[in-house]
């Protein structure tokens, strides 16, 4: 469940991120603090028994693309604190 809210909120951040103007670092922010938290449930793997079972190919490949919206996130994140500087 838990990752159904935070998956559904990284959604809704996203959408906003790709709609509107960015107006300061609040929304690069809150996508890289979701992605990390969906990267960190998915390699912990909570709920699972013991042993945990390794991941699957589309499991790896979801950390794959995660890890490149974490690296996007930043660079966006860093862009729009060096904007909010220059004005």
């Amino acid at each position: 469940m838990l990752g159904l809210i935070l998956l559904g909120g990284l959604v809704a951040v996203l959408v906003v991120l790709a709609m509107r103007r960015g107006d300061g670092p609040w929304l690069p922010l809150t996508s890289v603090v979701l992605e990390l938290l969906v990267v960190l449930m998915l390699l912990t793997k909570p709920g699972t028994g013991s042993p945990a079972p390794d991941l699957t190919v589309f499991g790896r490949m979801g950390l794959a693309l995660l890890g490149c919206g974490v690296l996007i996130g930043v660079w966006h994140l860093l862009h729009q604190l060096v904007l909010a500087r220059s004005r």
